[in-house]
């Protein structure tokens, strides 16, 4: 992990943390099932007025045919809901696992 020392309203605190739980969830429920060594890496930093979350795991990359939008799941879905909730913009990159780039403003 690499957290920048940042302060949030209590509002925001708790959609982003509702937004990591359902990363780290989501990671350890299907993208290591199998996979022994596993990483999950989280940093927080801001520049200026833009905070950027990264998340990323090794494990089994998201299919391409899973979005945030049109995922079967709800765990996704929720992670849209609540970025859209904080006025965020979130990314999904997959090579060699998943990342996920969660920028918004404080």
């Amino acid at each position: 992990m690499q957290i920048d020392e940042i302060s949030f309203n209590p509002k925001k605190l708790s959609s982003i943390a509702l937004i990591l739980n359902e990363l780290i969830t989501n990671a350890m429920k299907y993208a290591f099932a199998d996979f022994k060594d596993a990483e999950i890496r989280v940093d927080v930093y801001q520049k200026e007025n833009t905070v950027t979350i990264l998340f990323e795991d090794n494990g089994v990359t998201i299919p391409e045919s899973i979005t945030l939008e049109n995922s079967p799941g709800f765990g996704l879905r929720l992670i849209d809901l609540l970025t859209k909730q904080v006025n965020g913009i979130i990314l999904m990159e997959r090579k060699n696992g998943t990342k996920f780039i969660l920028k918004f403003e404080v």
